[in-house]
């Protein structure tokens, strides 16, 4: 052991001790029927999020490669460059914010290298050390990295629990100057879904600004695929809605909808936009052309398809004796201890099934559970098999084990 270093491996012997240890698994080969190949052994993957099976779909791949070969080769540079306020921006910048732009109801769009880029550079960028953050206390790593970067004052509301919400708006709106709310639409661990109705009444009666991370709802609920916005018509309404490519839409990089002041402050004060490179050309327009994608017929029909195995999964899993949660096709199975969770993971794989554990900090202490992330490309009768395989798993005691 080198003697400088000894602090970094204890800690790491303590995090294996824990059942907590993370490490990067060796990579695998992908199939456009959601299996993946590992060690020689073909698994159903259900730890994906690509939710439309958009990602390793050959005859998409190809239709793009097609219309790559047809249009300006402007469009499919493989750099950028700069940054997008230097010599980094595009036509294909252009092209993608227009399309987003059309779909919601022609409100500003601007694009931005990864969701985790959009919260700790949006959040920073719109409140400071006199303002006041009003958050779920389930928001994702990177909302809260981008709350601590602000430096304002926050207050985390119980999940989903709007009376609390209200009652910290009673409290402290008033020592706020500016102030906003902070969701997501679904939830990336536990796969309930907000109300953002209510939490818009919210925002106009306390008056602040209303931010919707749909990172995990895009592509996947409203008849366009646009998210929770969609779905409940209030677009129009939420300040800031955010979305990502890279889950249903098969890619890299977010997008913000806001009005057209939000969009010009941003680019002004949003460091993780102004100090980095943008986005090559090839990425934004298959961004585009995946986007489009979600809008026609076939997206529509996999969304339909999506929400019909993931409720049938999910009811599936009840009737069986597991404790499930949420409403999306994010589909938890809780375990409870670290322990257990490993275990069922490792006998799934064995049975067949790509699924992993997720333990803390990820989920609350002792709320251990393999996450199911179903997908389009699913079928029934393999979620069938899935669900006689954790029968068997259970019944063997796996659920049982103590950390």
């Amino acid at each position: 052991m080198i003697e400088k270093y000894k602090d970094f491996y204890s800690e790491l012997e303590l995090l294996k001790q824990k059942n907590l240890y993370r490490k990067i698994r060796p990579p695998f080969f992908h199939s456009e029927n959601n299996t993946i190949e590992k060690n020689g052994q073909h698994l159903i993957n259900l730890s994906s999020n690509d939710y439309l099976g958009f990602a390793f779909d050959k005859d998409l791949i190809k239709s793009f490669i097609e219309k790559m070969n047809s249009e300006n080769i402007e469009n499919y540079y493989l750099a950028s460059s700069g940054s997008r306020l230097l010599s980094g921006n595009s036509f294909a910048y252009e092209e993608l914010e227009d399309k987003i732009s059309l779909s919601y109801r022609r409100r500003s769009v601007i694009i931005f290298n990864s969701g985790y880029h959009a919260n700790v550079g949006i959040i920073p960028a719109l409140v400071g050390k006199e303002d006041g953050i009003f958050l779920d206390k389930l928001c994702h790593a990177s909302i809260i990295d981008g709350v601590m970067l602000s430096g304002a004052s926050f207050h985390r509301y119980n999940h989903l629990d709007y009376d609390h919400l209200e009652t910290l708006l009673k409290k402290y709106r008033g020592n706020c100057k500016r102030a906003i709310i902070i969701t997501e639409s679904v939830f990336s661990m536990d796969g309930d879904i907000a109300d953002i109705k209510i939490l818009n009444g919210l925002k106009n009666r306390y008056n602040l600004l209303l931010y919707v991370d749909e990172a995990h709802a895009v592509g996947v609920f409203g008849n366009n695929g646009l998210g929770i916005a969609e779905r409940e018509n209030i677009i129009s309404e939420v300040d800031l809605i955010l979305g990502t490519f890279g889950k249903a839409f098969a890619s890299i990089g977010s997008f913000l909808v806001c009005d057209k002041v939000i969009k010009e402050y941003l680019i002004n004060k949003m460091r993780s936009f102004i100090y980095t490179t943008a986005l090559p050309p090839m990425v934004l327009s298959w961004n585009r052309f995946v986007f489009e994608k979600s809008l026609s017929d076939n997206g529509a029909s996999r969304r339909k398809h999506l929400n019909l195995i993931s409720d049938n999964f999910r009811e599936r899993l009840k009737e069986n004796g597991f404790s499930t949660i949420g409403n999306s096709q994010i589909v938890p199975l809780v375990t409870f201890s670290n322990n257990s969770a490993i275990k069922f993971s490792e006998e799934l794989i064995k049975k067949g099934f790509y699924a992993l554990p997720v333990r803390y900090p990820t989920v609350p202490k002792g709320k251990s559970r393999i996450r199911f992330s179903i997908t389009a490309n699913l079928t029934e009768n393999q979620l069938d098999n899935l669900v006689n395989a954790l029968k068997e798993i259970k019944d063997a005691g796996m659920l049982a084990l103590q950390d």
